[in-house]
């Protein structure tokens, strides 16, 4: 497993080293088969419905239930006779347990004899069925019995050994999800529903809803729509109350959410919060405004408490209703229905006030964090994150990690610790989505990890690389939301490394990912999330900042100015868009003298001075860069020189690589257009070049190289004053 990338690498060499039948030998052990004894070739068709591995008990039991009498010591005869033919080996550090020296091997075995395979699958799940209906069953055996018992087959049993196979499909799906493996999942949960008889609502309900409810949330993960359609359109149908609809709400909410109709999914929210009864939300925009003004004005009031000590939260109707409010939350952020947003987060901390703690405090308590912040009460949001990572033990849930990590990781914690401190903590939380069946919450954490990599300066090859592995994953789980925002990022990497992108317009986000850059903005524009559309726009700034299209940088800050204080200023990453944006309006005011830069410049200035007293410490050196390019602006040359040169030790020693070249970069040309310095002014250039290699921006590099031809003279040395 290779636990930076979440993925499984093979050495196919060592494990032909570990295995006793080599490639070449599969054909003559094959063959050997057919000559060996009777009892052996049914002793070996028995073993390989037992999957890859089995333990000899298990084979040992079965052989009994056949009718067949002999003693233990036989089997093991029989045993070491295939072990001597190159047939199965035992596992390493265990005598009981064999597995099958190659896979043709097995398949090879499952021929044998005049029985079909279907026949021997069937009686041997069966006899393990009734096996381990005396004995705990276990997930390997459970998926063993599971894949045994699906053929056609099935359809001459009664009513009730289906609905017992149906059971035992059911808890392979569920198994598998804990695995992650979605698509094994969805197909356990297709043929349990296959054994069900047409009123299985009615015959037998609770298996039925688990079934349907299951099935609805695999399919959803995998994005199968159509199919998720269906089980939650029975489970509607036929369920007997309001709580029983909930896991299919949630499904077909997940489903809105990832195919971006986050409005769809508030006004679906609000309907499911109708139907509960604890609590309703006016519909009508204005009678939103001003209840969110009011819980607003309870949220201010609210300081960091131990909740430790309520109790635990158990009314059903309850634990629904703070389910909804969370997915409203989510759908009310990415939307951009701020009223929404902060009903959401005060309705859930009063529930959890109210009925007591459930694993959903924690994202209440999250949620009250991330609107803290976003009122610049960085201190206290910190401080609620702290108590909900504290409670996450209490209720050992994956799903509420994910989450809380994400939120505390990503919008909440960086404004008081290093971005680079919160990246263990992203990597935790997709890795907890994944293995809890959160693709949602899994996504969206390893988006913002790759994101902050990328800011504090990683290699961009890199970052490549990682995008285009978690990419494609997001778009097998249906994320299309976090599939966009991935392609946005890594059309981006793209342009700055040069490999993909319009060479003629190097501040466009097109190429490879994205061929027509407009057409794509339209697009964006048709969502009902905001979140991807401001994403776009930050990231346009990005490159106008980079390579040097200063002119174009202003016009896009200007027009971003309304941006949604809560999408942008609730994400620190965004503190980086905050300080690209001042230096394409300082340098627009200091070329035109125009009052709407010089003021738009000096609020950006304002907000990173407000940032850095506060403690945030991702902010420091590129205030620093601000501070000098206003000291450029006012003409104080000497304080802008020093600061400059500030600015470059600071972010080359909190490790922000691009940071550091920028830094070099707007220096060197003070340097020519207001010093007249030009040795000087070549010295930065190269070191603004040194770093822009490293980081891996090749495109950049000759940018630079095609604007100043001087570049190629670099000098190795230059006195910095003090």
């Amino acid at each position: 497993l290779n636990v930076g990338m979440f993925c499984w690498t093979f050495d196919i060499e060592k494990i032909m080293e570990k295995t006793s039948a080599a490639f070449n030998v599969v054909d003559m052990v094959t063959s050997q088969l057919q000559r060996v004894s009777e009892p052996l070739q049914e002793l070996l068709l028995i073993a390989a419905c037992l999957g890859s591995s089995f333990e000899s008990e298990t084979l040992f039991m079965i052989w009994n239930k056949m009718n067949v009498i002999f003693d233990e010591n036989e089997l093991d005869v029989y045993l070491k006779e295939a072990e001597d033919k190159n047939i199965l080996e035992t596992e390493r550090d265990s005598m009981t347990r064999f597995r099958w020296t190659h896979d043709k091997v097995k398949e090879a075995t499952m021929i044998l004899g005049s029985r079909t395979s279907d026949d021997i699958q069937l009686q041997v799940g069966l006899l393990l069925l009734e096996i381990f209906e005396e004995n705990v069953m276990d997930d390997s055996t459970i998926f063993v019995i599971a894949n045994l018992l699906n053929c056609e087959k099935l359809s001459s049993l009664n009513a009730k050994k289906r609905e017992e196979i149906a059971y035992v499909h059911l808890e392979a799906a569920k198994e598998a999800v804990a695995c992650s493996a979605f698509k094994s999942a969805a197909k356990y949960v297709k043929n349990g529903v296959a054994l069900l008889p047409s009123n299985a609502f009615t015959n037998n309900y609770n298996l039925a809803l688990e079934l349907f409810s299951v099935g609805a949330g695999v399919e959803g993960c995998i994005g199968n729509s159509d199919q998720m359609q269906y089980y939650c359109g029975e489970v509607f149908l036929h369920s007997a109350n309001s709580l029983d609809k909930i896991r299919c709400y949630k499904s077909k909410l997940l489903w809105l959410g990832n195919s971006k109709r986050t409005k769809m999914a508030c006004d679906l929210c609000l309907d499911i919060l109708d139907e509960l009864g604890i609590c309703k939300i006016p519909r009508g925009k204005l009678l939103q405004s001003f209840e969110a003004v009011v819980a607003l004005k309870k949220i201010k009031e609210i300081e960091p408490v131990i909740l430790n000590d309520l109790p635990l939260m158990t009314e059903p109707t309850a634990l629904a209703t703070m389910s909804i409010l969370n997915s409203l939350f989510t759908y009310a952020h990415l939307s951009g229905q701020s009223s929404l947003l902060v009903i959401a987060s005060r309705l859930m901390y009063r529930q959890t006030m109210k009925y007591g703690l459930c694993s959903l405090s924690t994202t209440a308590i999250t949620n009250l964090a991330i609107l803290k912040s976003t009122m610049g009460n960085f201190g206290v949001a910190r401080k609620l994150c702290d108590h909900a990572i504290t409670l996450l033990p209490k209720f050992a849930s994956k799903e509420e990690l994910a989450r809380t990590y994400f939120r505390s990781y990503c919008i909440v914690k960086p404004w008081t610790m290093p971005c680079m401190s919160c990246l263990k903590y992203l990597q935790a939380g997709y890795q907890a989505g994944l293995e809890c069946g959160d693709t949602e919450s899994a996504s969206w954490n390893i988006i913002m990890y790759l994101r902050m990599r990328m800011l504090a300066g990683a290699n961009l090859n890199s970052v490549i690389a990682d995008f285009q592995t978690y990419l494609p994953q997001a778009q097998e789980f249906g994320n299309e939301h976090q599939a966009l925002l991935m392609t946005i990022y890594l059309q981006q990497c793209l342009c700055l490394v040069g490999l993909s992108g319009n060479l003629d317009n190097p501040t466009e986000i097109s190429g490879e990912m994205i061929p027509d850059a407009k057409e794509f903005e339209d697009e964006l524009r048709s969502y009902e999330s905001k979140l991807s559309l401001l994403c776009y726009g930050v990231q346009k700034s990005f490159l106008c900042t980079i390579f040097g299209d200063h002119e174009q940088g202003a016009k896009l800050a200007l027009e971003r100015d309304n941006d949604d204080k809560l999408l942008s200023q609730a994400y620190c990453p965004f503190t980086a868009d905050t300080f690209r944006k001042g230096i394409s309006l300082f340098e627009m005011a200091r070329r035109t003298k125009k009052k709407k830069y010089t003021k738009a410049s000096k609020k950006m200035l304002s907000y990173m001075r407000s940032w850095n007293k506060s403690g945030n410490p991702n902010v420091t050196h590129t205030l620093a860069i601000l501070e000098a390019e206003n000291f450029a602006l006012s003409g104080d040359r000497e304080r802008a020189c020093r600061t400059y040169e500030k600015s470059i030790t600071l972010s080359s020693l909190c490790g922000w690589l691009h940071d550091t070249a920028l830094a070099h970069e707007r220096y060197g040309e003070y340097l020519v257009n207001e010093i007249n310095n030009k040795e000087k002014a070549l010295y930065h250039f190269g070191k603004a070049l040194d770093c822009y290699r490293e980081w891996g921006a090749t495109a950049k590099v000759e940018h630079m190289m095609k604007q100043n031809p001087d570049l190629q003279r670099v000098p190795s040395k230059i006195e910095i004053s003090q």
